[in-house]
């Protein structure tokens, strides 16, 4: 009886857990919502620079210097965004990962703690307990390596650009 009393609890645990993941999932999709709503502005404004830009070129008719200063600014101006972007990206890929990780603390603890504290569950329930804990485990283990991932990738790139934050 204890031991399907402690499995309800971790259940009802599991399904806390799931719960606050689908609050955060939903979080998530606002910031990003933002973000959007804050990369269109920015695309505004720089069309409406590139426009600006476009006219003075027409009515004086640069010269070659000032041509390639419009290209590099331009050059600028995609790289800014993509920084932006891989910001945003990064700032959401950490948050997501930490809420996922937090997420499955308790779930493998104490599907950890209800397999070595009960020795006499029933085969089934262990089984289950194991298959919880082992797919805590190997999300735990996905997530690091998307950290490994990022993280020298990251810093790669920020190297490449003179040491600004890297951004995509």
């Amino acid at each position: 009886m204890a031991a399907v009393l402690q499995l309800f609890i971790a259940v009802s645990m599991i399904v806390l857990v799931m719960e606050e993941v689908r609050f955060n999932a939903e979080q998530v999709r606002q910031e990003i919502a933002a973000v959007r709503s804050e990369k269109e502005a920015l695309q505004v404004k720089i069309l409406t620079a590139e426009e600006q830009c476009r006219a003075l070129y027409d009515q004086v008719r640069l010269s070659q210097g000032v041509q390639q200063a419009y290209d590099e600014l331009r050059r600028t101006q995609h790289v800014v965004v993509q920084q932006e972007r891989l910001r945003a990206l990064g700032q959401m890929a950490s948050g997501v990962a930490h809420d996922v990780n937090n997420a499955l603390s308790p779930i493998v603890a104490y599907s950890e703690m209800l397999l070595t504290m009960v020795p006499d569950l029933p085969e089934a329930a262990r089984n289950q307990l194991q298959i919880i804990r082992q797919s805590g485990e190997d999300i735990s283990h996905i997530v690091s390596r998307l950290r490994e991932f990022l993280s020298p990738r990251c810093g790669r790139q920020a190297a490449r650009q003179g040491g600004r934050p890297p951004v995509n």
